[in-house]
C-alpha cells in the first residue's frame, strides 16, 4: 500500500511538474528592445514593397504617377538602409536610392519646363540626391 502511495505521489509530482514546464515553453518571451525594432523594421519594408508592387501594376493601367510610384522606391530604399546588415549592403542600397532621386529630379525638371511644378520643387528634388550622396559617403568613411 504505501508502494502504491509513493508511486502515486511522485506521479501526481511528476505530472504537476511537466505541466508546468510545458505552460513555461508556450509562453512565449518578451522580445528584446534590439530584436522588436528590427521586427518592425522589416515589417514596414516588407509593406512598403507591397505598396510599391501595387504601384507598379496601377502605373501600367495609368491610374498611378510615376512620380507617386518613385517616392514609394525612395521610402522603400530608406527602409532597406535601416535594415542592412554590412557595408557593403547598405552601399548597393545607396546607390539604389541615388539612382531613384535623380530620376525623381529628372521628373522635377521636366515637370519644371512644361511649367507643372515650381522652380523650388526642383530644388527640393536635387538637395535630396545631393543628401543621399553625401550619406553614402559619411556611411563609406564610418
Amino acid at each position: 500500500m504505501r508502494i502504491l502511495c509513493s508511486l502515486l505521489a511522485v506521479s501526481i509530482v511528476g505530472m504537476a511538474a511537466y505541466f508546468a514546464f510545458a505552460q513555461d515553453q508556450e509562453t512565449p518571451k518578451p522580445l528584446s528592445f534590439e530584436s522588436k525594432l528590427l521586427e518592425l523594421m522589416k515589417e514596414r519594408r516588407a509593406t512598403l514593397h507591397q505598396a510599391l508592387e501595387y504601384q507598379k501594376a496601377q502605373f501600367l493601367q495609368g491610374t498611378v504617377s510615376l512620380e507617386d510610384m518613385l517616392k514609394t522606391e525612395v521610402a522603400l530604399a530608406h527602409a532597406d538602409l535601416e535594415i542592412a546588415p554590412t557595408l557593403a549592403a547598405r552601399q548597393i542600397v545607396h546607390e539604389r536610392l541615388i539612382k531613384q532621386l535623380r530620376q525623381q529630379e529628372e521628373v522635377a525638371l521636366a515637370k519644371f519646363k512644361l511649367g507643372k511644378v515650381t522652380h523650388m520643387n526642383v530644388f527640393d528634388a536635387k538637395s535630396a540626391r545631393l543628401q543621399a550622396e553625401i550619406d553614402m559617403l559619411k556611411d563609406r568613411s564610418e
